[in-house]
């Protein structure tokens, strides 16, 4: 029996060393296997052309316009013309009663009127009186060929686009009555600073929206750069007419896409990939064949729509990481 036992113990203790052996031995293993490598997503750097733009905003409005002002003091007598109505050059577009001719017929009417009520007076009635009134009617005769009314005629051809008066109104010389266009002169007007003057050219072609047109998209070509530069704003301006025939407003509203530098051939990457240090440098990671990254310091140029430009630090299909980088 006591045998026995002993054979128990040194067993027991052997499989105790066993287990304790094959512990280490995992413990060992799982110290000494390779760590997994986080999820990361990589893109390869491509090559290609690249543009940088600037969005700036225009107005539709004429480049062929009138304003048709008061020819003299006097009232509207009549008006043959309203908004969006069409017009011919030379035609009457509305007769002004001069003041002149207004305050005479008014001082005559007002001495027939007092010479009658002395004639129907009690007593008053006699041959000089009678005589009077007889040349005051044929004053007041006189006072309305005196002075005629004074038509008012368009200056050149096309639509009312706006009607400051209406009959009866009141006006003085020079003021405003109507403004007419010409709408197939229409063009986007726009402005730009001056240090883009070289991105404008006449022919050139640019991207527009258009607010009363949501969701389309337009392309108009630059047709006039004006040869003046502003002092105030430091800005040039030009004109760009659509390249669709499409019904436009004056006063509408365009969002410009203007392109400002081309570089062909680049090497570029996605936004997502560029990471900025303390320092305001900037970064990538590059993963090598074997899986392992590294950190390449990049010169950026110029972006678009969600591509950079990289002048310098990364090759040519490079695998850059573009999602995941914080795991490194």
């Amino acid at each position: 029996m006591k045998i026995k036992a002993n054979l128990i113990i040194i067993a027991f203790v052997f499989f105790a060393g066993f287990l304790s052996c094959t512990t280490n031995e995992q413990k060992m293993d799982k110290s000494t296997a390779p760590k997994k490598i986080p999820f990361v997503e990589t893109k390869p750097v491509s090559q290609q052309d690249i543009a940088s733009d600037i969005n700036i905003v225009g107005t539709v409005k004429p480049n062929i316009s009138g304003i048709i002002k008061a020819p003299a003091n006097g009232i509207i007598e009549q008006l043959m013309v309203y908004e969006n109505e069409k017009v011919e050059k030379g035609q009457i577009i509305a007769m002004l009663n001069p003041r002149e001719r207004i305050s005479l017929i008014a001082k005559n009417k007002q001495q027939i009127q007092a010479l009658t009520d002395k004639i129907n007076a009690p007593g008053n009635a006699s041959d000089s009186l009678q005589q009077l009134l007889n040349r005051a009617r044929t004053d007041l005769e006189l006072s309305y060929n005196m002075f005629q009314r004074i038509p008012v005629t368009a200056e050149l051809s096309g639509v009312v686009s706006e009607r400051w008066i209406d009959i009866g109104s009141e006006v003085s010389e020079k003021d405003k009555l109507l403004e007419i266009v010409q709408p197939t002169s229409l063009v986007i007007k726009a402005e730009v600073n001056e240090k883009y003057f070289s991105a404008l050219k006449t022919g050139k072609k640019l991207t527009i929206k258009l607010s009363a047109y949501p969701g389309e998209i337009f392309t108009g070509t630059i047709a006039l750069i004006y040869p003046k530069i502003s002092e105030t704003t430091r800005s040039v301006r030009f004109d760009i007419k659509l390249n669709k025939n499409i019904k436009l407003l004056e006063g509408m509203m365009a969002e410009i896409s203007l392109q400002t530098q081309l570089h062909e051939k680049s090497l570029c990457v996605i936004d997502d990939a560029i990471l900025t240090n303390a320092n305001k440098e900037h970064y990538v990671f590059v993963v090598d064949s074997q899986n392992i990254a590294y950190k390449k310091m990049v010169e950026l140029g110029i972006s678009s729509h969600g591509l950079t430009e990289i002048v310098s630090g990364i090759n040519l299909n490079d695998e850059v990481v573009i999602k995941g980088q914080e795991m490194l």
